[in-house]
């Protein structure tokens, strides 16, 4: 009789146990790149350069950028979508502007720092390149 009084008592936290595992297999949010550095090659001083980059949710929950900023003025960011859901992918326009001061062969890398409610909050992207006369 006691053996029929556990096996029931266990029968009922079967549910429970199943929600508990469950819930401790989701992925917190988290933002990647295809690319987290990205070379351009040579672009044309006094040109506007557009770039385009795929970036992805590779966690099971919602993903928010909530910003990106870029280190200086001549790098520009346009994020059409900033909330993705588990696992979807988005892209990200950044245009960045060749300014004629720079000497000739000008070698550039410009950071681009996105804030976000993922894994890592702070996420860093790269650009380089060379600005040519």
């Amino acid at each position: 009789m006691i053996e029929k009084k556990l096996y029931l008592k266990l029968i009922k936290l079967l549910p429970v146990l199943f929600i508990i595992m469950c819930s401790c297999n989701h992925a917190p949010a988290k933002l990647s790149f295809d690319h987290p550095s990205i070379d351009v090659g040579k672009v044309k001083a006094g040109t506007t350069n557009i770039f385009t980059i795929k970036i992805r949710n590779t966690g099971d929950e919602e993903l928010i950028i909530k910003e990106a900023k870029a280190e200086c003025g001549c790098t520009n960011i346009d994020i059409p979508k900033k909330t993705l859901l588990g696992n979807e992918t988005g892209v990200v326009k950044i245009s960045f502007t060749a300014f004629t001061v720079y000497p000739p062969n000008y070698k550039f890398k410009k950071s681009i720092v996105f804030l976000s409610n993922g894994a890592d909050k702070i996420n860093d992207l790269t650009i380089s390149g060379i600005i040519v006369k």
